[in-house]
């Protein structure tokens, strides 16, 4: 195993005795009670959580998590590692005496670095906005900082790609804060060139695709709100910084989701996949949009969604890819609806809809996967009111996750006591069956770890959300 990678975070670990202290668990009788059985929960030392990295270091197998740091009312943007059975190993914090650091979204793990060892990355976000911000480099195996690197803008949450631009056999690393885009070679930290037409991510990932073996792949991003009449875009670069085409004019917000790329239609063509946000409401839209462009820039299609967190499928065998969502009822439209989706993706059919009992703001990233063995992909979408950024007003924070079928039916609902804020599948024991794993928001939060009867198909996952093509939450 060179590295597993996941949109979570981790923590200490409380074993099975503990498991119903952060959730409820509601499935159907019979056979449903084996869906997604709880292994274990996982508690953090750290806030607003959102992702881990597992990697190989001299220690064995290691844990990296990343999330703010609380100690004597001052707030750092951290790192922790851990070993599997939780012993702390090392941390590395962004801290200052006059000036509080959050982190970024996003961590990274390299291991073809040039450096001898592996690194972790990092984003550092200053409470003084006249502050910039910054990148941390950090040797995975330490803990010790190798070197930092300051933002062009006051934010970025390390909306990193990770690819061998030079095609040395060494990493290069494509990072992203909120207005710029900038290549850096890790075996000097050097960057080799900046791009910032456009650019203006949040939590936005980009995607890389190589149109054809003879070409260099190209980047592909979005922006939110980026022109002066607040418009947003969606673009294309090469490899050595250049714009090769820019779609403008688009009224979503455009750089909250990842990319995605796949073949939604089945004609061997890919499309480039990218979910538009009435972002708190917005334009006050009925509907939010997933937005289909060809390699070339041109705005295909777009469809009614009603979510943001999409899982990727071929759900009823027909060749055709479907996206799975639950609603999101802040940056989904104001359409009423409190239900799971499945929308087929090339055409804008809602295949069925399936009624919950509440719903917020969504899963960043539900998964597809065949979880029960019965030959059929299964998703697990999820929704919650966060602790912290984005609670409603005078309330207390909820979360459910819920397994639904092929055919719309719900087999699980898990109730929590946070927002389930990302999940991911791996093969966790690298026994040869995925583990799903949620990380659920909180002050600290919580990983809840459970068994599912899968088959792996992937477990070295160079960046978030899947390779550089973003596969993580789909499966066809």
């Amino acid at each position: 195993m060179k590295h597993l990678l996941i949109s979570l975070y981790l923590g200490f670990v409380l074993f099975a005795s503990c498991q119903n202290r952060n959730s409820k668990d509601s499935s159907q009788g019979g056979k449903f009670n084996e869906i997604l059985p709880q292994i274990n929960m996982i508690q953090t030392r750290l806030h607003t959580s959102s992702n881990f990295v597992i990697g190989q270091t001299s220690h064995g197998p290691v844990f990296v998590v990343q999330g703010d740091y609380f100690e004597n009312q001052k707030k750092s943007a951290s790192i922790e590692a851990y070993n599997p059975q939780g012993k702390p190993l090392w941390n590395n914090q962004k801290q200052s005496d006059q000036h509080d650091f959050g982190a970024g979204a996003y961590v990274h793990w390299v291991d073809k670095s040039g450096l001898n060892h592996p690194v972790v990355t990092y984003s550092y976000v200053p409470k003084p906005k006249e502050m910039k911000g910054g990148v941390v480099f950090v040797n995975a195996n330490d803990g010790s900082t190798i070197h930092e690197l300051s933002n062009n803008a006051h934010f970025g949450n390390n909306n990193s790609l990770l690819f061998d631009f030079n095609k040395d056999g060494l990493t290069d690393y494509l990072y992203a804060d909120l207005a710029t885009i900038s290549a850096i070679q890790l075996s000097n930290f050097q960057k080799e060139w900046t791009f910032q037409d456009g650019v203006r991510f949040c939590w936005s990932l980009p995607a890389l695709f190589e149109l054809k073996h003879d070409q260099n792949p190209i980047i592909y991003f979005g922006s939110e709100y980026d022109s002066n009449d607040g418009l947003s875009s969606f673009l294309a670069i090469d490899l050595k910084g250049n714009r090769i085409w820019k779609s403008s004019g688009h009224v979503e917000d455009l750089g909250s989701t990842p990319v995605f790329i796949a073949d939604i239609d089945g004609d061997g063509t890919k499309e480039i996949l990218k979910v538009g946000l009435d972002l708190e409401h917005h334009n006050k839209q009925k509907w939010n949009h997933m937005y289909v462009f060809n390699t070339d820039g041109e705005l295909i299609s777009k469809c009614e969604l009603g979510f943001t967190g999409i899982a990727i499928g071929d759900v009823d065998g027909d060749g055709r890819l479907e996206g799975v969502g639950i609603s999101n009822t802040r940056d989904g439209g104001l359409n009423g609806l409190k239900e799971i989706r499945c929308i087929e993706l090339s055409t804008g059919k809602l295949e069925w809809s399936v009624p919950v009992e509440r719903a917020y703001l969504d899963c960043n990233s539900p998964v597809m996967a065949d979880i029960n063995d019965d030959g059929y992909l299964e998703a697990i979408v999820g929704t919650g009111n966060p602790a912290g950024y984005g609670r409603l007003p005078n309330s207390e924070p909820w979360g459910d996750i819920y397994v639904v079928s092929h055919q719309g039916e719900i087999l699980k609902r898990q109730e929590l006591m946070g927002r389930p804020v990302n999940m991911g599948i791996c093969d966790y024991n690298q026994d040869g069956i995925s583990e799903f794993i949620v990380v659920v928001d909180g002050k600290p939060g919580w990983i809840n770890i459970y068994s599912t009867k899968a088959k792996a198909k992937q477990i070295d996952w160079p960046v978030p959300f899947g390779n550089a093509e973003r596969s993580g939450t789909h499966s066809y």
